[in-house]
């Protein structure tokens, strides 16, 4: 059925990924180790899909998950994941440029 349909549409595929490590300590001249006082890792993904249908519509894919470990047992491990489809529809319109005039029918120039 579809087997003679080619398609020129332009694809992007992005993945956005970031590790941020955070930690606090406390040194005392008793205690030989430092203390982690607060602090986590935080890991988070986001990978994207684009296409562009025409040149009004653009459909993107997306998923966004982000993870959070933390070094102190005063909260818990958190994971947040978002996911879903947008669509855009894109609107050009002519403009003059500064210091250009439109002529109308029969009317002349200034």
């Amino acid at each position: 059925m579809f087997s003679g349909v080619k398609l020129n549409n332009d694809r992007n595929f992005r993945l956005d990924f970031a590790l941020n490590d955070r930690k606090t300590v406390i040194y005392r001249p008793d205690v030989a180790d430092a203390e982690v006082s607060s602090g986590a890792k935080n890991i988070s993904y986001r990978p994207s899909i684009d296409y562009v249908l025409n040149q009004r519509f653009n459909i993107r894919l997306f998923y966004d998950g982000n993870i959070i470990k933390p070094y102190t047992s005063q909260t818990f491990d958190t994971a947040f994941s978002n996911f879903g489809t947008s669509l855009r529809f894109t609107l050009q319109f002519a403009t003059f440029g500064y210091g250009q005039r439109s002529v109308l029918p029969g009317k002349a120039a200034v």
